[in-house]
């Protein structure tokens, strides 16, 4: 349901947390995303020798590559993939010629999603036209560095209602209370953040949930492992009523809204997950809130196949929302075999979107075991692209990085198993600065359209 992309569950996978919202550009007051968001720097300034000077910040960049796979390399235009010069600290820079330029890392981490040891590989890209920019600073996806050495944070949450369940959140990470103990477990990074304990009640649609009541603790400074006890037998109440997301137009499959909450000191959370009846978006009660709270309320309306458009509204306080008739959608992509050697790659075209500040294009698989030495395991392409960079006629074609010192074949697609695509267009009210996108400022508003395929490599 999230339109942020690869933010989404990464965090939750990294220490085993059940849930976690988030977002891939946004400034303003809104926190900074936990995995994989991204600011702007500089503006573009010609070299005397007529070249452009690039500058790429991936903050917290592995001390131990070796041990992520982890490589970087730089296009100049559609030149061939060049690995990137030794890093200042967390800072890449290059110098290129022509109009647009690229960046690419990978990463290959061991994690467990579900309580199953998991190999995740990833080749993550950026590409933009040089005039729309030039120094990009962007979070390493989470679980590719070794930076940042996080700590428990636990307690019990003791009386409490016997009802319902209580969502912790704190930081980029959020977990279930457990009914029966009363207790919960996190690893956070270390830091200062609002801790959220969430009380909502299932709706009568499996799986959705409302929040009805919170206890906020705001700033709460965490370094080491750390017990946050809890005696919340009556959370404050949200405040009513309940701001309401209409749909003008019936929805095949129905919509599905969800708001997260983003707190100034970085803490996000759901506090709202619905797919069916009322659509709601609730408020913290008066005592619990601060004015530099942004939520965001989303909605996911589905009306031509495969290709489902979210629209955001993110502000200080959820208000009524009404989603137009007919949102326009992305279009039809068309995926195509772009080469099969040294590794399976695709080419995909879509149609420009009116307004769009970039486009996103992801492409996954998970092969079976036996493909992946006897263990499960996923491969995930991402690739950002300003309008500069993506053509009048959109399109994207997955580079050959196999010359690359250091390259693994673990990042390859697999041959004969499907994988799953999908291109998102991007609107933003807050402008081109917006993209890639993160945890938006109070009064942004956005339009996520998808257009979603599959292929098979060869």
């Amino acid at each position: 349901m999230s339109p942020y992309g690869s933010f989404v569950g990464m965090r939750a996978v990294l220490v085993g947390c059940a849930i976690v919202v988030g977002c891939g550009g946004g400034g303003g007051g809104a926190p900074r995303p936990v995995d994989g968001g991204s600011e702007i720097d500089s503006p573009p300034e010609t070299n005397p020798d007529g070249t452009t000077t690039i500058t790429v910040t991936l903050n917290n960049l592995p001390t131990d590559t070796g041990a992520f796979s982890f490589i970087a390399a730089y296009q100049d235009g559609n030149g061939a993939w060049k690995p990137a010069p030794s890093p200042s600290g967390d800072k890449y820079t290059f110098d290129v010629a022509s109009t647009t330029w690229g960046f690419a890392y990978s990463c290959q981490a061991n994690v467990r999603v579900a309580g199953v040891a998991t190999a995740l590989s990833d080749v993550v890209e950026v590409h933009f036209a040089v005039a729309e920019r030039a120094s990009l600073t962007q979070d390493i996806l989470a679980r590719c560095t070794d930076r940042i050495t996080y700590v428990e944070l636990s307690g019990t949450i003791n009386p409490r209602p016997s009802a319902g369940t209580f969502r912790i959140a704190y930081n980029g990470s959020v977990v279930f209370m457990d009914r029966t103990t009363g207790t919960y477990d996190m690893l956070v990074a270390p830091g200062t953040a609002d801790l959220l304990f969430l009380h909502g009640t299932d709706n009568k649609t499996p799986g959705d949930f409302q929040v009805d009541g919170a206890v906020v603790q705001r700033n709460v400074k965490v370094t080491a492992a750390t017990t946050q006890n809890l005696s919340a037998s009556n959370p404050p109440a949200t405040q009513g009523p309940l701001a309401t997301i209409t749909v003008s137009k019936t929805s095949t499959p129905p919509p599905t809204t969800t708001t997260d909450l983003f707190t100034a000191s970085g803490t996000a959370a759901a506090v709202s997950d619905l797919t069916k009846g009322a659509l709601n978006s609730p408020l913290l009660g008066a005592a619990q809130q601060l004015p530099t709270d942004v939520y965001d309320q989303r909605v996911t309306v589905q009306y031509v196949a495969n290709q489902p458009v979210t629209l955001t509204f993110a502000a200080a306080k959820p208000s009524n929302q009404t989603v137009p008739a007919a949102p326009l959608p992305l279009g039809t992509t068309t995926t195509t075999s772009a080469a099969t050697m040294p590794y399976p790659m695709f080419k995909s075209t879509w149609p420009a979107y009116t307004g769009a500040i970039g486009y996103t294009w992801s492409l996954a698989q998970s092969p079976p075991v036996a493909a992946c030495g006897g263990a499960a395991c996923t491969i995930t392409w991402t690739a950002s692209l300003s309008p500069g960079a993506a053509g009048a006629m959109p399109s994207y074609t997955m580079p050959d990085l196999s010359q690359l010192p250091g390259w693994s074949a673990a990042l390859s697609f697999v041959a004969g198993t499907m994988a799953t695509g999908d291109v998102t267009a991007m609107t933003s009210t807050a402008g081109a600065t917006d993209f890639p996108s993160s945890p938006p400022a109070a009064g942004t508003k956005r339009v996520f359209a998808h257009s979603k395929f599959t292929v098979t490599p060869p």
